[in-house]
Formats: structure tokens, sequence, C-alpha cells
């Protein structure tokens, strides 16, 4: 894992050059030939290795310590006699560290040099550096595969095995996962990089507070910092790698109007504006600028309210209302639009989809579910919606999955319904082509179990070249 004031990779400054440049996430993938949970990935290790928690921090670090500079600006000369400048003055000298491979050393002067004494030292400062790249490369490629093959951590001890998924049956899509330790419903699935958040949600002693994270390649969850309002219910997104909780239904079965945002750069949570209005079972989705909140129940009313989050200004703005009202919808951003599905609006539940244009601001329907369905939940995979769980009294022991090119939706089979159809109030999110759905209700009992779907079991990668057209 990424550490303080570990010096950044290659690929990180290109990430950080263009961050500093006000480019979102999807022009770095773009830019950059890689996708975007790897920007995303990268992003969340230039945020621990530069001690900050967000991407306006990151930034003004970044100018601070001469590691990119402002379009247009031309880059500061390096007087060899400069008094150190206050920190965020505006007449600020950006100076790059030096590398810590080439360090200057005394040289005595030779009896019978063969070539000038400044001819010597550029010698011992080549031989130096040569000396010291190649421990770096050992430290870094060699050490841990040895390490690995030895079974042993840097500390001597055993390393821990990392836990691998199991498959279900026949079915190669889906696989079993690491459950978590106490089961819950109604709680928060979040995905940072590669790293694995569940928080919050409903245990058989209540509403609970606790944070379990589950580390990449790591054999067990670890248990974080609690969040300060215990709920269950709670809209969530991920934004500039921090996880925002907004609202909930506290223990007393009221909702709340409290925001709450982690930031597992600083593991420590911190507040931010509160809601409009209490809010639980709304639907929190994001475009990568802002969040948006859709629908949800105050305590007396279904809503169809819609909200923007501006995280720079920390203000909410109210945005057009949904045509109908709805709680415990499920929905994700694909194609530029941010889509509301399913849900319930007091009466029962719904299979209607809107879709939000967040440029021009406006609604328009999008072809129904299959089933209608409420309590489930939805991520966005290769610019394809899944839907997974949802109550309604009979049961649905399938999922669905919506093509935005040629608005269709398509079944997708569910071995883990075979039993119980009946599968609500479960978290979801993805992380690159998996998703990740655990805990939950099934039937009627609270479930703590991991279950992965893999779109593509088998994957061939075919490196593609860059043309000139």
């Amino acid at each position: 894992m990424a550490e303080l004031e570990e010096p950044l990779s290659e690929r990180e400054l290109e990430v950080l050059d263009l961050l500093v440049k006000g480019a979102a996430n999807r022009e770095i993938a773009d830019k950059l030939f890689i996708s975007p949970n790897t920007v995303k990935v990268h992003l969340r290790k230039i945020y621990t290795k530069l001690g900050v928690s967000s991407r306006t921090e990151a930034v003004t670090t970044a100018l601070n310590q001469g590691l990119a500079f402002l379009p247009n600006r031309p880059t500061p000369p390096l007087p060899e006699s400069t008094p150190p400048i206050e920190p965020h003055s505006p007449t600020e000298q950006f100076e790059p560290e030096p590398s810590p491979l080439v360090m200057p050393v005394a040289v005595s002067q030779p009896i019978a040099p063969a070539r000038p004494a400044a001819a010597n030292r550029w010698v011992w400062f080549m031989v130096l550096g040569s000396a010291g790249l190649a421990l770096f490369v050992f430290l870094t490629t060699q050490l841990p595969t040895w390490l690995t093959a030895n079974n042993t951590s840097p500390t001597g001890t055993a390393a821990p095995t990392p836990f691998l998924p199991q498959p279900m049956g026949e079915d190669r899509h889906w696989l079993t996962g690491l459950a978590l330790p106490t089961a819950r419903a109604g709680l928060v699935l979040a995905a940072v990089g590669l790293d694995l958040y569940a928080i919050g949600g409903e245990t058989a002693d209540g509403v609970s507070p606790t944070l379990y994270i589950l580390p990449a390649n790591r054999p067990a969850w670890e248990i974080g910092p609690d969040k300060p309002t215990p709920v269950k219910d709670a809209a969530a997104a991920v934004l500039f790698g921090e996880i925002y909780l907004l609202g909930g239904e506290l223990a007393d079965g009221a909702p709340t109007a409290q925001v709450e945002v982690y930031s597992p750069a600083n593991n420590a949570w911190r507040s931010a504006a509160a809601l409009p209005q209490p809010i639980s079972g709304g639907l929190t989705l994001t475009d990568g600028s802002f969040l948006y909140l859709f629908g949800g129940w105050n305590g007396q009313n279904y809503l169809h309210q819609s909200y923007l989050f501006d995280p720079a200004a920390d203000t909410w703005r109210p945005l057009p209302p949904m045509n109908e009202a709805r709680a415990f919808a499920a929905g994700g951003y694909l194609t530029g639009s941010l889509y509301v599905v399913g849900g319930y609006n007091g009466q029962t539940e719904l299979a209607t989809c809107e879709q939000f244009n967040a440029n021009n601001q406006t609604w328009q329907t999008c072809p129904s579910l299959l089933m209608a369905r409420s309590g489930g939940g939805a991520a966005v995979v290769f610019n394809q919606l899944y839907l997974f769980g949802g109550d309604v009294r009979e049961g649905i022991p399938f999922g669905e999955t919506y093509d935005p090119n040629s608005q269709t939706w398509q079944f997708i089979n569910m071995p883990i319904l075979a039993e119980h159809s009946r599968w609500v109030y479960f978290g979801l999110t993805s992380i690159e082509t998996k998703l990740y759905l655990v805990g939950g209700r099934m039937g009627d009992r609270l479930q703590s179990d991991t279950y992965i779907y893999e779109r593509f079991p088998f994957r061939a990668f075919i490196p593609a070249a860059r043309t000139n057209e």
C-alpha cells in the first residue's frame, strides 16, 4: 500500500499533471489509455503519498511542491541561493525535490588525475546513482516476489493468504466471496480503488455504526472508525476518493438529514452540509463532479424531489422533480444520463424507469423493468446497468441488465436465489468488471454472505495500437 511521503511513480505524476490541468477522471482515462477505475486507484495512492484527502488539496500540494505546474505557466527558475518562501504566498516559487538516488559526496583530490576533478565527481555521481537505482528496483520488484515465494512479510512473520472467491456450481458468472463478520441489512457498500467498505446497517442488535474494510488481496475484513451517526438505508456514493453517506434511518425509526463523509486516505469521518430535509431510502448517483439525490421517504411522504450537491461549495440546490415519487429505487450513471429505476411509492412496487439529463436539467421516461421491484441494488459495468434483488410479495428469482444502446432489459440468472427468491436491502458496488453483493435480508433472515458477479469470467486482452486516423 502507498505510504505518506513515498515518491510518486511516473504514471502517478502523469495523472497528477492532468488533475492540475482540470481534467475529469474520464478525460484522464482517455488521455492515458486506462480505465476510470484505474484512474481512481492512482488518485487514491496520490492522496496517500501527498497526505491529502481531496482533489483540491492534491492540486494545491502538487503546485506547492513543484510536482506539476499550471497550464501556460513557465517553469520557475532554480536559483542557487533563494531564501524559502512561506507556503501559499502569491509569489511562491516551486522547486522540485532532489532525486533520492543521487547523493553528493566528498571526493578527495587524486594525486595524478587522468581527467579534471569535476569529471571525477560526475563519474562518482553516476556510479552512486546507478547503485541506488539498482537497489530501488530490487526493493520494489524482486523483494516482494521473494517474500511471497517464501510466505513471509517484511517483518519476518508469515504473510496472510489472500481469500480466493469460490465458484457457485456450474454458473461461471457467480462466485462466493468473504462474508462479513456480522449479518446486516440496509448497509452501504462502496469501493474506493480496489478496496471494499461496508458501513452501518441493521443488525440483530439494532442499527450499527461499524465500518468494515476489505483491502485488496487481504484475508479478512478489518474494522475502521465507527460512523458518528449510526443509520440504516442511507444513500451513498463515492466522489473524489471519499464515501458520502446521505441521510438514512436512525435507531428510533426517524429519517435524518445528516451527511457524513469517510476519507480512506485519512481513515477519518467528517460532516458535510445537511440535506434539505430528512430522507431515508433515497438514491444517490454521481457523474464524477457532483452528487445527485433522488426521492426517498421523509417520515411522512414518499418523495419525487431531486437535489444536487456541489462538494466545492458544500451546498445543496433543488433540481426538477421526478415524474413519480419513489423510495428504495436503484439506478446508475451511463451514457451521460442518470437512471432511476423501480422503487416503492407507498402503495406498490414500481417497474418504471426515469432518465435525467444533467446538462439540460430534464427528465424523460425509459423502458420499464421486466418486473417491478424495490429495495434491490444496481451498478454500472461496461456501460450497462445491472440490477439485482428486490421486494415483491412473490419474490424475484432473477436479475436484469439494461443496454442503453438497444434500450432493452434482459434477464440475468441468479443461482443465489434457488431457495429464497426475496433478497432486499443488501449492499452492491462494482470493482473493475466485478459486482459485489453483500449482506441484506434474504427471506426473513439477515445475511452476512458476499457474492460476486463476473460479467466476463474468461477474458483475453488484446493490445491496441494507436493509429493516426
